[in-house]
């Protein structure tokens, strides 16, 4: 105190960082909150702006954005029930298979999930067959010339009885996954995946 006395400008200068301290500092913190508010809301005012004077040219590329949609909706599986989807895909690729001159040794549906963030299911089979390794890519040749998107999720092979005059046999195992559209009704049913 006796310190403030002697030097009273001391006493001036103090007063007048506190009030600049408490008073001047959030009226500037303030004004700079205020300024950036200001500032973001003008953002997104131009935005709007622009998206309602090109309203005419978002409507064309909607347009086209669509079509394009209906386009990659015939890459997948209309929806249908999950029993006799899994049927007739299993009824086809055996069928398809027998075609190629392969035995299947084994065949089986590993499980359904709903794909995140999409309107699809996928379904995966895993198929063990065997048969001419000659025979192979033709196979593998029609499962990819498919309308619609088979996903081969794996496929391991082992090669029997090769020679200088025969490629041998085939033994083999693949993971296929189908993509359907899905409706409400399967939405509800099947756990979503990744």
């Amino acid at each position: 105190m006796q310190l403030l006395r002697n030097y009273p400008y001391l006493s001036a200068l103090l007063v007048l960082l506190i009030a600049l301290k408490f008073l001047f500092v959030p009226l500037v913190q303030w004004q700079n909150d205020t300024l950036w508010s200001i500032s973001q809301n003008d953002k997104r005012l131009s935005r709007a702006m622009g998206a309602i004077t090109h309203i005419d040219s978002n409507r064309v590329q909607l347009g086209a954005l669509q079509q394009q949609l209906g386009q990659l909706q015939t890459f997948f599986y209309p929806s249908q029930d999950e029993a006799s989807f899994k049927l007739e895909q299993q009824q086809w690729l055996e069928a398809l298979i027998a075609e190629h001159n392969f035995t299947v040794s084994n065949i089986g549906w590993t499980y359904s999930a709903q794909v995140l963030g999409q309107p699809l299911i996928k379904h995966q089979l895993s198929v063990s067959f065997d048969g001419d390794t000659f025979d192979l890519p033709r196979l593998y040749l029609a499962l990819d010339s498919n309308s619609q998107w088979i996903d081969v999720m794996s496929f391991s092979f082992n090669l029997i009885g090769q020679n200088e005059k025969s490629l041998g046999r085939f033994r083999g195992s693949v993971d296929l996954v189908f993509y359907q559209r899905a409706d409400n009704e399967q939405n509800n049913s099947t756990r979503p995946v990744q």
